[in-house]
């Protein structure tokens, strides 16, 4: 009888301790709980282009454009006609390996041209994306307005 008892004890403080009681949360007329916690934010957008900005990898190699908004941490300048960037979103942990147009083409945000010798790790880039699975056997992100960002 003191085993049961004990046992009992345990498995009340267990489901104490783990929040399991009898209260369940209220939900309003729309069916929301009452709870004052928020989802996951969604994927940030950019309002004049209405692309996602950074998205995850499912998005990323999903085919749609995207854009991708980082510093260069990586630069691959040869041939100088298709660069490769690689590019770490600010707080973000996936990296985007880039195929970029010609560094002819590319120019600062204020339509000014960039110097060669700008093209260094730590610029701050900006393009739309996408992912094209046919370029090399894989995959590989590619954009065609690599922007280079001047920070103040």
């Amino acid at each position: 009888m003191m085993k049961k008892l004990l046992v009992l004890l345990v498995f009340v403080a267990l489901l104490v301790a783990c929040g399991g009681g009898t209260e369940s949360p209220t939900t309003g007329a729309s069916g929301a709980t009452g709870s004052d916690e928020t989802g996951p934010a969604g994927p940030e957008i950019d309002p004049d282009t209405g692309l996602v900005i950074n998205p995850d990898l499912q998005y990323a190699q999903s085919g749609e454009e995207f854009i991708v908004d980082g510093t260069a941490i990586s630069l691959n300048l040869t041939p100088v006609t298709s660069p490769e960037y690689l590019i770490l979103p600010e707080g973000g942990t996936l990296r985007y390996r880039i195929l970029g147009q010609a560094l002819a083409d590319t120019f600062y945000e204020d339509g000014s041209a960039v110097p060669i010798s700008a093209f260094q790790n730590g610029i701050h880039v900006r393009a739309t994306v996408k992912f094209d699975a046919d370029v090399l056997p894989g995959g590989r992100y590619v954009s065609t307005n690599i922007t280079i960002l001047q920070d103040n």
